[in-house]
C-alpha cells in the first residue's frame, strides 16, 4: 500500500512595501504570511530605522520614520518547520518644506523679483500662485526651481500672495508675505530761504517711502 499522505506546506512570506515613505508620516508596512505550522517568530537582520518597530508575531513594520535615507533589510520568519526571510527596502524621504514664506520687501516702481526654494520632497515640483493675491503690476508662477514672484509693482501695500507648491509626498498652501514700499520721495518744501548774510544755515529734508 503506498503512502498517500499529503506534504506539509512550508511557512513563506511575501510583500512589497511603497516605493516610498515621509519621514514623519505614520508608516505601515504588513508582509504576507501563508502556510504558517504553528506560531511565527519574526526577526529582522538590521536595524529598522528610527522611529519604527517590528511585530515579531506578524512580521508588520509600523511607526513614523524619523531618519532620511534607504534602508534594505531581510525579515526573517520561523515557525516550527521552516526559516524563510524575505529582503526588502524602504526609502524614507523627507517632506516638501517651505521653511521661508516672507519675502524681501519691494518698491513701488522698480522691477522685481524672488524665488522661494522649496526643501526636501521628492518628484518634479508643480503648482501655480493666484495673481488676484499679488500686488498690481506683480504676478507669480511656480516651477521646479520654486515659487517665483517678479513684475513691477505699483501700489504700495501689504500683501498676503496665496500659492500652492506640489510632489509626490504633499501639497502645500503657503501664504506669502510682501512688503511694498512706496516711492521714495524728498520733501523740500519747507525748506528756510537761503540768507546769504545768515550763518550757519542748516535744513534736514523730509524722506518718505523707500525700502
Amino acid at each position: 500500500m503506498s503512502d498517500t499522505t499529503t506534504p506539509t506546506p512550508s511557512l513563506t512570506v511575501s510583500g512589497t512595501p511603497l516605493d516610498f515613505y515621509v519621514s514623519g508620516d505614520e508608516l505601515d508596512f504588513k508582509p504576507t504570511l501563508t502556510n504558517a505550522n504553528g506560531a511565527v517568530t519574526c526577526t529582522l537582520t538590521t536595524d529598522l530605522p528610527d522611529g519604527l518597530s517590528l511585530n515579531t508575531s506578524t512580521g508588520e513594520i509600523t511607526g513614523i520614520p524619523t531618519t532620511v535615507g534607504s534602508y534594505a533589510l531581510v525579515l526573517v520568519a520561523t515557525d516550527t518547520q521552516t526559516t524563510t526571510r524575505l529582503p526588502f527596502s524602504l526609502q524614507i524621504v523627507a517632506p516638501l518644506t517651505l521653511a521661508n514664506t516672507t519675502l524681501v520687501s519691494g518698491e513701488v516702481g522698480i522691477a522685481y523679483t524672488q524665488t522661494l526654494v522649496p526643501t526636501g520632497g521628492l518628484g518634479v515640483l508643480t503648482g501655480s500662485v493666484d495673481s488676484t493675491t499679488c500686488p498690481p503690476g506683480m504676478g507669480g508662477s511656480v516651477d521646479v526651481s520654486g515659487i517665483h514672484i517678479s513684475g513691477t509693482p505699483t501700489t504700495a501695500g501689504d500683501y498676503k500672495i496665496k500659492a500652492t507648491l506640489s510632489d509626490r509626498t504633499k501639497t502645500l498652501n503657503p501664504v506669502i508675505t510682501l512688503v511694498v514700499a512706496s516711492e521714495l520721495a524728498l520733501d523740500v518744501s519747507k525748506a528756510p530761504v537761503l540768507n546769504l548774510f545768515t550763518q550757519p544755515y542748516s535744513f534736514t529734508p523730509t524722506i518718505t517711502g523707500g525700502v
